[in-house]
């Protein structure tokens, strides 16, 4: 088993917390070939998971499995991994060593606060490293609690406090979710008990399920829409479906 980071925003990481959110969708990057946009492709239209090689194929509907010419397949590997692999959660979070006056430890491990819940963490036999090994907590200040926040780029693994097993992985369109896929990916009016009961039983055929993939598509666009990738595109993105592990 593999395991690899993968970032949420605060929204997200609270959903997973709550087990409102088992799934997630991720930009392909470069994307398949645009329809025309490659040598004989008519365009990107199929997906699948080639295994001798590990890695997805983007082909045409009507290429065959076996052909493996690159006038009429992408191949691309999937960064988060497949069945079977962990993921840990990177979020905004900040951390600090608490000491005394005089530079000593106070318990001896970091603190760290998480911003989605303001939960804080204690991590034991973590060791701090900020590529000098001559600096210390206290000589940056983080011996007591920072006012700022700190990217989750930069989160350590000790810090993480969620750890996900992807349990499923496909590739598809953007506006190929299905009422139910929104509900897991977290879309909140979805887990009402009445709502989810209709989506579960009627999915895209009711006025629920379509109001929850229209929240979705919002949602998506204040994520994604500056970073050039809007709904309206209906670029290929990754979909690991996932569970959380009891740490």
């Amino acid at each position: 088993m593999k395991e690899r980071p993968i970032i949420f925003d605060a929204e997200s990481v609270q959903a997973i917390l709550d087990g409102r959110k088992t799934q997630t969708r991720r930009v392909i990057k470069p994307q398949p070939w645009k329809d025309g946009g490659y040598k004989h492709s008519p365009g990107i239209d199929k997906a699948y998971y080639y295994s001798p090689t590990g890695m997805w194929r983007f082909t045409p509907t009507d290429v065959n499995k076996a052909d493996s010419s690159p006038h009429c397949m992408m191949e691309l590997r999937c960064p988060y991994g497949i069945s079977g692999d962990g993921l840990w959660v990177k979020e905004v979070c900040r951390y600090w060593f608490p000491t005394t006056d005089d530079g000593q430890p106070v318990d001896g491990s970091w603190h760290v606060r998480y911003r989605a819940d303001g939960h804080e963490r204690i991590c034991q036999n973590t060791t701090w490293d900020e590529g000098d090994q001559y600096i210390t907590p206290h000589d940056v200040g983080l011996d007591v609690e920072p006012n700022k926040w700190r990217s989750p780029i930069f989160m350590y693994r000790w810090a993480s406090r969620i750890d996900l097993t992807v349990t499923g992985m496909r590739a598809e369109r953007l506006q190929d979710i299905s009422a139910v896929d929104a509900m897991w990916e977290g879309i909140a009016k979805a887990h009402n008990p009445i709502n989810r009961m209709t989506i579960e039983a009627l999915g895209n055929a009711s006025s629920t399920g379509l109001a929850c993939i229209e929240d979705f598509a919002v949602r998506w666009d204040s994520l994604n829409a500056k970073r050039g990738y809007p709904w309206a595109n209906n670029d290929w993105v990754w979909v690991p479906d996932f569970e959380r592990l009891e740490l």
